[in-house]
């Protein structure tokens, strides 16, 4: 991360300066700044580790390098006080796993009461077989107007021109001791 940075290099600068001077120097190691944005892919945990270290080899005077990472890298079974260092991180969810409007609230409370320990991954399955059954009847209509959307609990759902069914994610972002929903221009 250091070099894909190039904290290292500045480091080095540094240090040859701080050789041939006598007396003594501050300096801020600064990171490249031609980078846009980053995208984590990685398990809650592994993103845990990787986004504070990115922000200490961040340059204090450069500007902030927006973080974006996949789905993956939420995990709703987690205590939100451990979510602290993920604050500005912005990733991809479905409805079912993010507290947003489109989610069906009074399933998600029956659902948590049902299976408190359920994983997100079972999570997803769940929410996956739900809106399936809702697109059951819904198919045909979708098939002779391509206009209409399912939106469903993994997401907005249509049929493209192929007859192939294809979704829209959420945004969400860490926010101090929260996830939230977001919108993306």
């Amino acid at each position: 991360l250091k070099a894909s940075l190039e904290v290292d290099k500045s480091q080095q600068r540094a240090n040859k300066i701080k050789q041939r001077m006598k007396q003594k120097i501050k300096y801020e190691r600064r990171n490249r700044r031609d980078i846009d944005m980053i995208y984590l892919i990685g398990k809650p945990k592994q993103t845990k580790l990787l986004k504070p270290y990115i922000d200490v080899n961040t340059s204090p005077f450069s500007q902030v390098i927006p973080l974006f990472a996949s789905s993956l890298s939420h995990s709703s079974q987690d205590d939100s006080s451990d979510n602290r260092d993920l604050v500005g991180l912005t990733f991809t969810e479905i409805p079912w796993l993010l507290n947003s409007k489109q989610q069906n609230k009074p399933l998600a409370k029956l659902s948590k009461m049902l299976w408190p320990q359920r994983s997100d991954s079972l999570q997803r399955i769940f929410a996956m077989g739900y809106d399936s059954l809702q697109l059951a009847n819904k198919i045909p209509a979708m098939q002779n107007a391509p206009y209409i959307r399912h939106f469903g609990q993994t997401g907005v759902l249509k049929l493209n021109d192929d007859n192939i069914l294809t979704r829209s994610l959420l945004w969400g972002r860490y926010y101090k001791n929260k996830v939230k929903q977001i919108t993306m221009d």
